[in-house]
């Protein structure tokens, strides 16, 4: 049941999502007590992404009114989740001491737990303060047994959680050492070394997530990651890997603090005219790299897109009409209900999808049995997902050629040729003071693969 509901859950993130990328796989041990910790942007897809896509099977730690709700109850249960009693949702946490000798057991056979130090999911351009419950169930169970436990970070990133056909990024980091600490009899260990390793943790975390203390620094090292790449001068075919610009963006955010010491008013006056920049090609609705040079032929990357477009249009636009009234009923839903919180945008498409498209598949399957029998109907179920599959790839390719035809026009235009003049010059000025900070630290890193 654990495995087919997993891959039911990951083909929905498939959907939902044009692209994730999973990295760092290399860094989760391969058998072994595992303790993943990471960064909370979304109730429901943190915890997807985890358990479809992660290396290993993994048990969360879940709010104990979750259990109590009819089908969310059933889906946790199946993910053998363990309960979390919080007085604010007038539970006993007394019962709580029983949930971590549980979650101890689980380690203790080896196995794979996951967990949200922040407590709450957010869209904060920061992590929020950490609870020290990871690091205490951690240094409990190194302490309770004889084996070793690999405390995991990981970060997850959404290029725009609340959008469909998004992109996102999976990203694991080096395991942490939990160090065989002493433990009280309840087998709980000092608050200080919980601190200590809680502050690791973070650390860990904050080294590979492109987090800023506003959203407008995000911003900004978005467009600083841009601009370098699009001014480089290199062929862009690494440009689509959205965990490079992520590792991009970190590596811009940490070099400004240092930048503003060596050079304040160099680095103030480049951010100035980098922010002015950006106002000037969002105010034209283009992007500020657009008119890159590809990695690959232009007409070539055209006749793949026409050579995909062909074949399937006629299934992608039967499918685009078989899911147009449960996809606008779910913008409907998302937009009556959730206001404008992005996490909670994302979490209704997400379970709008879950219920209505498979409820599509079902409506096509009744309107087809008068004719083509049982048989046809249930051919009809199978129908479903390959029409929804192939109006989803067909909607890339016509907004591939919408966002090129942009472009093109944004490129002859004779304000984009002195736009571009102003992009090479503050492209230039950002390179130049990044050399600064020597060749390892101003160059270009990558995320591990």
């Amino acid at each position: 049941m654990r495995r087919a509901l997993a891959a039911f859950c990951a083909l929905l993130l498939r959907i939902f999502f044009r692209r994730i990328e999973v990295v760092g796989l290399h860094h989760v041990p391969d058998s072994g007590a595992v303790l993943f910790a990471g960064n909370h942007a979304n109730g429901l897809l943190d915890p997807l992404m985890l358990l479809c896509l992660g290396p290993r099977p993994v048990s969360f730690l879940a709010k104990e009114p979750l259990f109590r709700m009819p089908l969310v109850g059933w889906f946790v249960r199946a993910f053998e989740c363990l309960p979390v009693y919080r007085a604010q949702d007038g539970a006993d946490p007394a019962k709580n001491r029983a949930m971590l000798g549980r979650a101890r057991e689980l380690l203790g056979r080896g196995n794979a737990l996951a967990l949200f130090p922040e407590g709450t999911s957010h869209s904060d351009p920061t992590l929020r303060p950490f609870k020290t419950g990871a690091a205490r169930l951690a240094l409990s169970a190194r302490a309770l047994g004889p084996d070793p436990v690999h405390l995991v970070p990981l970060f997850l990133y959404y290029e725009s959680k609340e959008t469909f056909r998004s992109r996102a990024v999976l990203a694991f980091g080096p395991p942490l050492t939990v160090p065989s600490v002493p433990v009280d009899a309840a087998g709980s260990p000092s608050r200080e070394a919980a601190s200590e390793l809680t502050g690791q943790l973070r650390a860990a975390i904050e080294s590979i997530a492109p987090t800023a203390e506003s959203v407008e620094a995000l911003f900004l090292a978005e467009q600083a990651e841009r601009l370098l790449d699009v001014t480089s001068g290199m062929e862009r075919q690494a440009t689509g890997s959205l965990a490079r610009r992520m590792s991009e963006r970190r590596r811009l955010l940490d070099a400004y603090p240092r930048l503003l010491e060596l050079e304040p008013e160099r680095t103030a006056r480049a951010v100035e005219q980098l922010a002015a920049l950006a106002r000037e090609f969002e105010r034209r609705r283009i992007r500020i790299d657009a008119g890159a040079p590809e990695g690959r032929s232009e007409a070539g990357a055209l006749l793949r897109q026409v050579l995909v477009l062909v074949p399937l249009a006629p299934l992608g636009a039967a499918g685009a009409l078989l899911h147009a009234p449960a996809y606008y009923l779910i913008r409907w839903l998302a937009a009556r209900y959730s206001g404008t919180e992005t996490d909670v945008l994302a979490t209704t498409k997400l379970v709008g999808g879950l219920l209505l498209f498979p409820l599509s598949w079902c409506v096509l399957s009744l309107a087809l049995l008068p004719t083509f029998g049982s048989v046809g109907a249930l051919a009809a179920l199978g129908l479903g997902p390959l029409l929804g599959s192939s109006a989803l790839v067909t909607l890339d390719v016509l907004g591939w050629f919408t966002l090129r035809r942009q472009h093109r026009s944004a490129s002859r235009s004779l304000d984009f040729v002195e736009l571009r003049a102003r992009r090479e010059l503050v492209g230039a000025e950002l390179r130049s003071i990044l050399e600064l900070l020597g060749p390892n630290e101003g160059a270009s890193t990558h995320p591990p693969r």
